[in-house]
């Protein structure tokens, strides 16, 4: 007996009681939901972290049945729903918070123990831009706009910290401006549930050019000169002047771009830089090495007119010929035999002759045979000394000659009355006149040339009133200003007469040809001085007067409102040649922007308001018309970026940004899209006989949003409600709470439970709902 224990029936009692305390402490320390397991269905609703979310809105359907609760979460983000125990249907839960997605739980049985929870997703990111600039601070605006052109947001950076919440997943262009800076623009991807960070840094969005303007023959520093900064291909952007030491400096807001200098001054040649490519912040510098040089628009001759031995000449005439045009000077020469020609436009573009012109040598008392220079150049500001030695042919008597020719203008036409000389040993020996054909002869003349036999040269020299007198002529083909007679024949000279002075008129038209009427037109000399000055009448055409075709150099400026100055077109070669001064095309100073404003269908919007906003600030506006076109010009010859904004009543806010801006008298065509602002959502609400359900409350409720909207079925159970969408586009969906019965989900989509269907802004959706009673 001492294997066994015997109880006793009070021990037993003892024990039992002892078990009852055990399990009733038991159930005190379950939490409570586990104690209402058995009367409610627990729902909770949290984020990715796991943290309740407090308010978020359940709704519960029930298989074959429909709605059977929507209540809103408790701080713990927990949801009650009583069940009552031995019911078969299954359940479904949704739930939805402000900003998250929408989240639904599947099919359950509510009988199974447990808490479930709805775990829900973020409905869009974050963006966070750090903007700074050199110093480390930016008060800088942004613009946001999706890659369809929605402009999502604007707003100022604070302390350098911009912030954008909610924002739907995807790709976006932020557009960042600040004032003295490169604007900005860059693309950005924002995810959901994502913060993303960008840092963006600002650079200075100044062109810098300074340097020094000297004098190109002495290098002494020029005060005074005019130096502008010319972007593209002729937009003055800034100018300048030097100072007493001949530096100067330009500080401008400009785009990256390509940059020149012109620099002009009076009595100087003009210059242009190369053409350079700056970004905002870059510098332009024409210091040292590279400082710019004038040349003087002119330069000096000087000659010395002597015998083969060193011996001066002091009775003589020395001429200065241009090549092309003629005699554009004489001067007579010193007790030294010494000549100086000044103000003698310089460069390539003029060749010179020298000619003495009745020269007699003090010692035989004889005009000398011949004492002529090379064609030669002058160069800008310098001095070109030529020797003139006279040469010495022999005598000898030859045969005779007929010397006919042609004297025309530079277009052709013969010129009547002109003086034909024929000039042999530095005077004239034959004259003759043209006739109304602009032909001369001249019988028995000399030979100078017979066989093997060679004596002086001739040269001929023609004039009338209103020409410049010439001495270059046409032999056999080619130009000379020397040629010979040849002995017992007949030979032909051809002669060009230049006008001595030309009539400046001409006409200015746009880039299409069309007249500009209004246009101030000056022509300036060498010198500074003005020549003419007129306005241009309805057909274009201006008259400045006359002026000497033999001028140092003149240009014509050309400036008219609404378009680009043309700067100094050089005319020196047209006048001295007597053409007609070239046609000027004028180029517009502004740009244009034309385009459509069109909805998502395609359809024109009127009415629309389109801004032009150049670096930030509003540089032009315009209302598009009837189809949808609309036209906006702006000078955008200092902007670095552009931005369209389109607004309309009942559409979101459209924006293009316009990176690659046209030049001035460009266009560019940008269609741009909006949408209008809402979807509208129609139907009606029948019960299960498909009779209509009137009075019954029917609610459309968007993901991520905190309002609900609701209206009240008519007699005849339908219903409308437009809802607005600042995003373009929204889940949602509809259920009915009518006055008795269950909401019994969407007959449209065939299913227990309100369906989640798009809204897209412009669209309209119908849906049916049902109602069971």
């Amino acid at each position: 007996m001492s294997g066994y224990t015997v109880t006793t029936p009070r021990a037993l009692n003892r024990r039992i009681a002892a078990l009852l305390v055990s399990l009733l402490l038991l159930l005190t320390a379950l939490p409570a939901y586990a104690q209402e397991a058995a009367t409610a269905v627990l729902i909770r609703v949290a984020d990715a972290a796991g943290q309740p979310i407090p308010k978020a809105t359940v709704e519960v359907y029930e298989l074959g049945l429909g709605l059977v609760a929507l209540q809103e979460a408790a701080q713990d983000g927990l949801v009650r729903v009583p069940y009552t125990p031995g019911t078969t249907r299954l359940w479904q839960a949704r739930a939805t918070a402000p900003g998250y997605e929408v989240q639904e739980s599947g099919w359950f049985d509510p009988a199974q123990a447990g808490v479930r929870t709805i775990t829900l997703e973020p409905l869009g990111g974050e963006l966070q831009l750090y903007i700074r600039d050199a110093d480390g601070r930016s008060a800088a605006h942004v613009t946001l706009l999706t890659s369809g052109g929605r402009l999502v947001s604007q707003g100022t950076a604070q302390a350098g910290r911009w912030i954008a919440r909610d924002l739907s997943p995807g790709e976006y262009r932020a557009v960042v401006t600040a004032e003295g800076m490169a604007p900005v623009e860059k693309r950005i991807s924002v995810a959901r549930g994502r913060v993303t960070v960008e840092a963006i840094s600002l650079t200075a969005g100044t062109v810098i050019a300074t340097g020094e303007v000297v004098d190109g023959a002495t290098g002494s520093p020029i005060r005074g000169a005019k130096v502008e900064l010319v972007r593209g291909e002729n937009v003055v952007v800034a100018e300048a002047e030097t100072g007493v030491t001949g530096r100067f400096s330009i500080r401008e807001p400009l785009p990256s771009d390509t940059y020149r200098l012109r620099v002009s001054m009076p009595g100087y040649t003009p210059v242009e830089t190369d053409p350079e490519s700056v970004l905002p912040g870059g510098m332009l510098e024409y210091s040292g090495l590279k400082r710019i040089k004038l040349n003087r628009s002119t330069g000096a001759v000087e000659a010395v007119l002597t015998t083969i031995g060193n011996r001066p000449i002091r009775t003589a005439e020395i001429v200065l010929m241009r090549q092309g045009l003629g005699e554009v000077a004489s001067a007579r020469v010193d007790s030294n035999g010494a000549v100086r020609f000044d103000a003698v436009p310089a460069g390539d573009g003029y060749k010179y002759q020298l000619v003495a012109f009745n020269a007699v040598d003090s010692l035989t008392v004889d005009h000398i045979d011949l004492a002529i220079s090379d064609w030669f150049t002058v160069k800008p500001g310098a001095t070109v000394s030529i020797s003139l030695i006279a040469q010495t042919f022999r005598d000898q008597s030859l045969v005779r000659s007929t010397v006919t020719g042609t004297v025309t203008g530079p277009t052709g036409l013969p010129i009547e009355g002109a003086t034909v000389e024929l000039i042999r040993r530095s005077h004239a020996v034959y004259k003759a006149t043209t006739d109304a054909e602009g032909k001369f002869i001249i019988e028995n003349v000399d030979a100078s040339q017979d066989g093997g036999s060679v004596q002086s040269p001739y040269m001929m020299r023609v004039s009338k009133d209103g020409y410049v007198t010439t001495r270059e002529v046409v032999v056999s083909g080619s130009a000379t200003t020397t040629f010979h007679v040849p002995g017992g024949g007949r030979m032909s000279v051809q002669a060009t007469l230049y006008p001595a002075v030309a009539t400046v008129q001409g006409r200015i038209v746009d880039a299409l040809g069309r007249p500009v009427s209004g246009a101030e037109v000056t022509m300036v000399l060498g010198d500074g001085r003005q020549a003419g000055h007129d306005k241009t009448d309805s057909a274009g055409w201006y008259r400045l007067g006359s002026v000497p075709t033999t001028t140092a150099w003149a240009a014509l400026r050309v400036t008219a409102e609404g378009y680009l100055p043309t700067g100094d077109i050089d005319m020196t070669a047209a006048l001295g040649a007597g053409d007609a001064l070239p046609t000027v095309r004028l180029t517009p100073a502004t740009a244009k922007l034309d385009g459509v404003v069109v909805d998502l269908q395609g359809r024109p919007v009127s009415g629309a308001d389109v801004q032009l906003y150049l670096d930030g600030e509003v540089a032009a506006r315009t209302t598009s018309e009837s189809d949808g076109y609309f036209q906006i010009e702006a000078d955008l010859s200092t902007a670095t970026l552009g931005m369209l904004t389109v607004s309309s009543q009942g559409y979101s806010q459209g924006g293009v940004v316009l990176g690659e801006l046209p030049g001035a008298g460009q266009q560019v065509t940008q269609a741009v899209m909006i949408h209008r602002n809402s979807a509208v959502v129609t139907g009606r609400v029948l019960d299960q006989n498909g009779q209509p359900v009137a009075g019954a409350r029917v609610e459309l409720a968007v993901e991520g949003g905190a309002d609900t909207q609701a209206v009240i079925t008519g007699a005849d159970g339908t219903y409308r409600l437009e809802q607005p969408l600042p995003a373009g586009a929204a889940w949602a969906w509809l259920r009915a709470q009518p006055a008795s019965g269950t909401f019994g989900g969407s007959l449209t989509h065939s299913m227990d439970m309100a369906p989640i269907i798009r809204l897209t802004a412009g669209d309209s959706v119908v849906i049916d709902l049902l109602v069971r009673r």
